[in-house]
């Protein structure tokens, strides 16, 4: 859909309205400075559909981190991933997250590194939200999880939905 109008210090301006996902992006342009040349382009970012906060996926295997980064951004999200708990311990201390979705081993079968994720997120911000996933939960693993703050504790293979759904009640059906 194209629509003309007035714009800053132009004779005209042209707004492209792309839909996709529910979600309305808008692209303003103005007139050519000179031919082929665009004076000014916008994203007017109200018209974008964001979810307040920034939600981290940590997973070592490439396919899940890249599913669960791509559903999570199509929902609104502003999503960061990590394959390592270093990588993740890393951007914990630098950005703030509403959320963050860790796999419970990272290094093979009896790894057990998000738990030191719940822990490290727990002690820089209390209030993130964590969501912990396993395909290998065991009743002790699940208490040690919950013990050290972990919000959720699900297995995987897990759909999707749920797995928002889970989101969205532990920020209060907000999201």
């Amino acid at each position: 859909m194209s629509q003309a109008g007035k714009g800053p210090g132009s004779a005209q301006t042209v707004a492209l309205r792309k839909t996709f996902t529910g979600k309305t992006l808008i692209l303003a342009a103005g007139p050519p400075h000179r031919a082929g040349g665009l004076a000014w382009v916008v994203l007017i970012p109200g018209a974008v559909d964001h979810r307040i906060g920034r939600l981290l996926v940590v997973d070592d295997e490439a396919a899940i981190r890249f599913a669960l980064t791509e559903y999570f951004r199509e929902s609104g999200w502003m999503v960061d991933a990590a394959a390592e708990k270093e990588e993740a311990e890393a951007l914990l201390s630098c950005t703030q997250y509403e959320v963050v979705i860790a796999d419970l081993r990272l290094t093979g079968i009896y790894g057990v590194e998000g738990l030191d994720i719940i822990q490290c997120s727990r002690h820089l911000r209390p209030e993130t939200r964590i969501v912990l996933l396993t395909g290998n939960g065991t009743p002790e693993i699940e208490a040690e999880a919950r013990r050290r703050g972990a919000d959720a504790f699900l297995a995987k293979p897990l759909p999707l939905p749920q797995l928002e759904a889970v989101v969205d009640s532990l920020l209060g059906g907000a999201s």
